[in-house]
């Protein structure tokens, strides 16, 4: 189990940071270089301050590098998998798109938000189709 420490930056998100020693050998870890993330093929440690990191980039290159514990604060856990994947429960997505629709509408098109929808029961039409006070009714006397 990996350990991790929390901190707050200026951001509301939290962000973890990973220790050296929690490194595992196939890991993806993002930030060794600034381009591509690497995968861990073995650590060697020269006391307890610093670690040799051999690593495999995606071309199936080798590499060394030297990681001190300063390194610690910017090395991330990368999951791996499609980046824009959507594998959520498709009714919720569309319930809560649909919430959000409705709440945002009256700022486009006051009309629409009061639209009656095909399917809605006959008193709701009802109710929708009913004149306000400032519109008046046609048996109203002048």
């Amino acid at each position: 189990m990996l350990r991790a420490r929390e901190w707050r930056t200026a951001w509301p998100r939290r962000h973890l940071i990973l220790h050296l020693e929690d490194l595992p050998a196939g890991a993806l870890v993002a930030r060794v270089l600034p381009d591509a993330p690497v995968t861990v093929v073995n650590l060697e440690w020269h006391g307890s301050e610093v670690v040799t990191l051999t690593y495999r980039v995606a071309d199936g290159a080798v590499a060394e590098k030297l990681l001190f514990r300063e390194d610690e604060p910017r090395l991330t856990l990368v999951e791996e998998g499609r980046p824009w994947s959507f594998d959520g429960d498709g009714d919720a997505f569309r319930l809560a798109s649909e919430a959000k629709r409705i709440s945002l509408v009256c700022l486009f098109d006051a009309y629409v938000a009061v639209s009656t929808p095909p399917d809605a029961s006959p008193g709701a039409q009802h109710a929708l189709k009913r004149p306000t006070q400032s519109q008046g009714s046609p048996d109203d006397e002048p």
